[in-house]
C-alpha cells in the first residue's frame, strides 16, 4: 500500500508480484493478485528447506490472472507442459533456449543509486547474521544492481531489443491496483425478515432495560442520543461491525470471560447498551464526534480488553465463529531507530562488542536528524565520540539513513482482521509463532495502517493484567466472606474511602494510575474526585507535560479550590474556550478538547476536526500536521480571532 501511494503520488505506474524462489510472478488483475497472495501465503507458511518442492504444481493449480518470470529452465517447461499457466516468460538468453520460450528484460534493481549498493550489503549481512566480511556472492544481489537509466540499461548485451519490447508490453498490461477507502463489511447473520439495523436496534434496546434507563429521569435524552447514533450507523452501513464486535462481548459474558472497552469507543450511547464499554456517556459528557462522524469513512475503532489469562479463549471463539480463511492476527513491521541502527550495523562491520556498546549508550534512541555529525556535536554525550573517525563516520551515514526501515514483523498485541471472504483475495499472510490446539495462527503480512487503509475490518482485542487481578480479588471475596461483588451496581466514585486513598497516592496497584510518576501527580492535585483522577491521567502524558500545560492544570486546579471556585479569564485564550474547557480550566486535556476547539474557534466540522485529531498521532505524516495546522490559524483568522492567539492556541494543540 505505501508503495502504491508513494508510486501514484509521483505519477509511475505501479507494478506488483512476488518472488518465489526462482520464479517471480507479476499480477495482471484482480484475480492473479488473489493468485500471488495465496502462493505468498503457502511459501512463507512452508518450511524454508521445502518450500520449492512442488513449486510448479502450486503455481499450476492458481490458473491465470498473473504471469511468471523464471531463468530456471526445468520449472519452465514443467510450467508449460503443465498447460496451466497461460503466460510464461524466460528471463535469461539461457532459459528461453532450453525451454523454448519468448525472453523478457527483468534486469535486479535492488538500490535507487550506485552508492546506496553498500546499504544493500549492509542489509544482507543484518539478516544473514553475520559481517560484511564474510558476505558470500549468493547472500546479495550482482554487482549493477541499481536502478539504471533506459539508455543505460539497452546497452547491455543480455538481453536483445524484442526482450525489452516484451518488458514494456508487460508492464502496460499488468493493470491491477490496490483499492484503497472501500468498505469490506463482513455481513452478520440476522434472523430472516430482519435488517442488521433493526437488530442492532432491538440489541440496544434490550440493552437500556438492563441499564435500567427506562426508569432514568432524562429517559428521552438517552432515546434521542440513541436514534441520532443509529441514524448515523445506517448512513455509514457499519450495523454489521456493531453487532460482530457484540457476538464476541455476549459469548464472553455468557462464558464469564471480563471484559471491558476502552478508548473512545466510551464515547457512544450504543457501545455502553451493548456491553463494550463501562461508562455511561452522556453523564460524563462525552463527545460522541470523537468516536464517529460524518467525515470519518474508516471502520470506528472498539478496543476490548480482556483479563489476560482469558483473552485467548475469546480468540478462539472468534476464529470458530468466522474461520481461518477470513479472520487473522496483525502483525507490526518493527523499524530501525538510532541507536539500533548503529548497533546492527557496527556489528556486521565486524566491531567488538565491548567498543559497540561504549558508543551506542551515548546515542539517543530515536530522532530524524539525531546522527547527523551537527546534531551529535552539539550533544555534550556526544560530541567526544569518534564521529569523523572511520569506520564509525559511515556507520552513522548508513545508520541515519536506515532509521524508519523495516527491521522484522511482530504481532499486533491484540489487532484482529476480519473479511467477508477469504483474506488471501485481498493481502497475503504468513503462520505466526504463536500456537493453538489446531496449529499456528495466522497473520497478516501486512501491518495494521495497510489493513485499514484497504477498508478491512479491525478489533483489538487486547490482554490485561488488571482485569484479571480485579477479578481474583471478587473471587477471593466471595470464598471469604461470602458476598458477591457486582461490579454493574458499584460506584466507587461516591466512596470517600476510595477518594481519601487517590488524594494520597495511595493507588499501587491500580491499572493505569500506579505508575511513580502518576502517583505522585495525585497526591500534587490532592485528586478526591472522578474527574480530577480522568484528567490527571491525561495530563501526565509528554505533550501536556513537556509544554508545561500539566503544571498550569496543577496551579489553576488548587486555584479553583482555594477561591472557592473562580475562574480566571486569563485562562481562556478565546471567549469560546470558558465554555469548552472550563472542567480542565483552560488546559486541552483531552482529544475531543482538540476537536471542540477547532470547530469553535477555526469553523471546522465535525470530520475537518477529526483530521486535525489524527494528524496529530505521532506514526502519521508531520507535513499533513503542518497543513492542517495552517488551516486551523487561517480559519480562525477568518472568524475575527487574532493571528498570535490563533498560533498560540495551535501550539497548544
Amino acid at each position: 500500500v505505501p508503495v502504491q501511494k508513494a508510486c501514484l503520488a509521483h505519477g509511475i505506474k505501479p507494478v506488483f508480484g512476488v518472488r518465489l524462489g526462482p520464479a517471480h510472478l507479476i499480477a495482471l488483475n484482480q484475480d492473479g493478485w488473489g493468485a500471488l497472495c495465496r502462493l505468498s501465503t503457502r511459501w512463507l507458511s512452508t518450511p524454508e528447506s521445502e518450500r520449492e518442492w512442488g513449486l510448479a504444481a502450486r503455481i499450476g493449480a492458481e490458473g491465470g490472472g498473473f504471469a511468471v518470470l523464471s531463468a530456471n529452465a526445468p520449472l519452465l517447461r514443467q510450467l508449460r507442459s503443465d498447460g496451466a499457466c497461460a503466460e510464461l516468460w524466460a528471463s535469461s538468453p539461457e532459459a528461453a533456449t532450453d525451454s523454448g520460450l519468448p525472453l523478457i528484460a527483468v534486469p535486479t534493481v535492488v538500490a535507487a543509486r550506485k552508492q546506496d549498493m553498500l546499504r544493500h550489503r549492509l542489509l544482507c549481512a543484518i539478516g544473514a547474521n553475520t559481517t560484511l566480511q564474510d558476505l558470500t556472492v549468493s547472500d546479495t544481489a550482482p554487482d549493477g544492481a541499481w536502478l539504471r537509466s533506459q539508455e543505460e540499461l539497452r546497452m547491455r548485451s543480455d538481453w536483445n531489443p524484442g526482450a525489452w519490447a516484451n518488458a514494456a508490453d508487460l508492464a502496460e498490461r499488468a493493470e491491477f491496483e490496490i483499492a484503497l477507502g472501500q468498505k469490506r463489511m463482513p455481513r452478520f447473520p440476522v434472523p430472516a425478515g430482519r435488517s442488521a439495523v433493526a437488530q442492532l436496534a432491538r440489541l440496544c434496546q434490550r440493552g437500556i432495560r438492563r441499564r435500567r434507563l427506562h426508569r432514568h429521569p432524562k429517559y428521552t435524552k438517552y432515546q434521542a442520543q440513541l436514534r441520532r447514533e443509529l441514524a448515523l450507523i445506517e448512513e455509514q452501513d457499519f450495523a454489521d461491525y456493531f453487532l460482530v464486535v457484540a457476538d464476541l462481548v455476549q459469548w464472553s459474558r455468557a462464558h464469564d470471560i471480563h471484559c471491558c472497552g476502552r478508548g473512545s469507543a466510551a464515547n457512544s450511547l450504543v457501545s455502553w447498551l451493548l456491553g463494550f464499554t463501562q461508562v455511561d456517556p452522556l453523564e460524563h459528557g462525552l463527545y460522541f464526534e470523537r468516536f464517529m462522524n460524518r467525515g470519518r469513512t474508516d471502520f470506528p475503532d472498539v478496543d476490548l480488553d480482556f483479563a489476560w489469562d482469558e483473552r485467548d479463549l475469546v480468540l478462539n471463539q472468534a476464529f470458530e465463529r468466522w474461520g481461518h480463511d477470513r479472520l487473522a492476527l496483525i502483525s507490526t513491521h518493527n523499524t530501525f531507530a538510532a541507536r539500533g541502527a548503529v548497533r546492527e550495523l557496527a556489528k556486521v562491520m565486524g566491531l567488538p562488542p565491548a567498543e559497540i556498546g561504549e558508543f551506542t549508550r551515548a546515542l539517543p534512541w530515536h530522532g530524524g536528524d539525531a546522527l547527523e555529525p551537527a546534531a551529535l556535536s552539539r550533544n555534550p554525550l556526544t560530541r567526544e565520540l569518534p564521529i569523523t573517525a572511520e569506520p564509525w563516520a559511515t556507520i552513522l551515514r548508513e545508520a541515519s539513513a536506515l532509521q524508519g526501515f523495516p527491521r522484522h514483523t511482530g504481532v499486533h498485541p491484540g489487532g484482529i482482521v476480519l473479511a467477508p471472504a477469504p483474506l488471501t483475495d485481498f493481502l497475503p499472510l504468513q503462520h505466526a509463532k504463536k500456537q493453538t490446539e489446531r496449529g499456528p495462527l495466522t497473520v497478516t503480512q501486512w501491518d495494521m495502517y495497510a489493513v485499514e487503509e484497504v477498508g478491512l475490518v479491525k478489533i483489538d482485542l487486547l490482554g490485561n493484567r488488571g482485569l484479571a487481578v480485579v477479578r481474583d480479588a471478587a473471587a477471593m471475596v466471595k470464598i471469604n466472606t461470602g458476598l458477591v461483588v457486582d461490579f454493574a451496581r458499584i460506584r466507587p466514585e461516591r466512596d470517600t474511602r476510595t477518594c481519601r486513598l487517590l488524594a494520597a497516592g495511595d493507588s499501587m496497584g491500580c491499572f493505569y494510575v500506579e505508575s511513580p510518576g502518576m502517583r505522585g501527580l495525585l497526591r500534587k492535585l490532592e485528586c478526591a474526585d472522578f474527574a480530577t483522577l480522568v484528567a490527571a491521567s491525561s495530563i501526565i502524558r509528554p505533550g501536556i507535560a513537556q509544554s508545561g500545560m500539566m503544571r498550569a492544570y496543577i496551579e489553576r486546579h488548587h486555584q479553583v479550590r482555594a477561591s472557592g471556585g473562580r475562574h480566571d479569564p486569563d485562562w481562556y485564550l478565546h471567549p469560546c474556550m470558558r465554555e469548552l474547557l472550563a472542567e480542565t480550566y483552560g488546559v486541552m486535556t483531552y482529544q475531543e478538547d482538540v476537536m471542540k476547539v477547532a470547530q469553535a474557534v477555526s469553523g471546522f466540522d465535525a470530520a475537518c476536526a477529526d483530521q486535525l485529531r489524527r494528524a496529530m498521532s505521532r506514526k502519521r505524516n508531520h507535513r499533513q500536521l503542518q497543513s492542517w495546522g495552517g488551516r486551523f490559524v487561517d480559519g480562525a483568522i477568518a472568524k475575527c480571532c487574532a493571528e498570535q492567539t490563533a498560533r498560540q492556541l495551535l501550539r497548544q494543540i
